[in-house]
């Protein structure tokens, strides 16, 4: 739940470069990914562009400062959907990920890229099931016409009339029940191995020193 400005001011990466100074380990790398919350509208975790850009270049500066690899990572895909088509909602912060990757000549997982692909193959309807908690009825409507409801997360079920009995929800087409909150961000566990597994071949791909250590996800 933190962006690439929340992170810092939380303390959290001083703990991670006092844990990369500590000189506990032969390498230390550290695997950079951060967007998502950027576009916030809460102030605390709000950027504009060129500030998350620079963030993350600080992040890499700071990090080779104090002994560590960085390795960035560009965000996970968004499941927004109009007209039938995936839409690149995460695009510019991946892009300028990549963007310090070349400056910087770090290495970069295109996480984003390889989502993005993959979710587009499928519809509307299959990326709400990729979500933890149960689409609703209004959402898996909407999903049929190849649209999103919302932004980021649906509004509410309307209450029911007077006698009304609400319709059972629908059944996943994998059988399995979901539980949990429901939104075009965040990934259930009956899809995150997928996404789990395009970090895990960038890293055997193109960080050499960690391929030995990653387990290829089950899908």
């Amino acid at each position: 739940g933190t962006s690439s400005k929340s992170y810092r001011a939380a303390g959290n990466w001083d703990r991670v470069l006092a844990t990369a100074k500590d000189g506990a380990f032969k390498k230390t790398y550290l695997l950079i990914q951060l967007g998502h919350n950027d576009g916030s509208e809460r102030p605390e975790r709000h950027t504009e562009l060129p500030e998350y850009k620079a963030n993350m270049a600080r992040f890499v500066d700071e990090a080779r400062a104090a002994g560590a690899i960085p390795v960035l990572i560009t965000p996970v895909t968004d499941r927004r959907w109009i007209g039938g088509k995936l839409q690149p909602g995460m695009k510019p912060w991946a892009d300028l990920t990549a963007e310090v990757g070349r400056e910087k000549k770090v290495t970069v997982i295109d996480l984003y890229g390889k989502s993005f692909a993959w979710v587009g193959k499928q519809d509307a309807t299959a990326s709400a099931w990729m979500a933890p908690g149960q689409p609703s009825a209004a959402v898996l409507e909407a999903a049929k016409a190849g649209m999103t409801l919302g932004v980021l997360a649906p509004p509410p079920e309307p209450p029911l009339a007077a006698g009304a009995v609400r319709p059972a929800p629908a059944v996943a087409p994998d059988g399995k029940p979901r539980s949990g909150p429901f939104d075009y961000v965040h990934i259930g566990a009956q899809t995150a191995p997928v996404f789990a597994g395009m970090v895990g071949d960038g890293i055997r791909a193109q960080v050499k020193d960690l391929a030995p250590y990653v387990v290829k996800a089950k899908t």
